[in-house]
């Protein structure tokens, strides 16, 4: 019986991979052609924040696309740890995620700004497109944001927009 459950939950959770992976597959290999030369125009550093490892691998694979190197932190106090030590034109920011989540991470980025640091972009990621998140996004000192499922063409608009 305990086993059986076991198995249940296992293959709960290999359903909900295959569909992740699954959407991931439709998101990335199934896209309209995108410039590769992209990045050598308009050559940035991108610091993408990320907790979950798949979203990450699959944004890092968008940012490759376009000709773009990032580094990866993995909650929002990762990423000021990084933002102390080197200088990013963009942060992509998850808003929802474990230690320190982008809301608070940007507030606390903008906080360093006051005190004379060079202004950061912050594009917030967030699951929802609801007009609350977009403001509570802006409200936490955020530049713009970004609805997952990210589609590639919108990441290379929005980078094009910040730089």
């Amino acid at each position: 019986s305990i086993l059986n459950s076991q198995l249940s939950i296992l293959n709960s959770q290999f359903s909900t991979l295959n569909s992740q992976f699954s959407i991931l597959n439709s998101q990335f290999f199934d896209l309209e052609p995108v410039e590769p030369i992209m990045a050598n125009d308009l050559p940035i550093n991108i610091l993408l924040v990320e907790d979950d490892i798949i979203n990450g691998q699959l944004f890092k694979m968008m940012l490759d696309r376009l000709g773009y190197q990032s580094d990866l932190a993995l909650n929002g106090q990762e990423a000021l740890d990084k933002l102390a030590k080197n200088t990013y034109k963009i942060v992509l920011m998850d808003c929802q995620m474990p230690v320190l989540d982008g809301y608070g991470a940007t507030e606390a980025l903008r906080e360093r700004e006051a005190a004379g640091q060079q202004h950061t972009i912050v594009i917030g990621l967030t699951a929802y497109s609801m007009l609350d998140s977009r403001n509570r996004c802006l409200n936490a000192g955020m530049d713009d944001y970004l609805s997952k499922p990210l589609a590639i063409k919108d990441l290379a608009a929005m980078i094009q927009k910040w730089i």
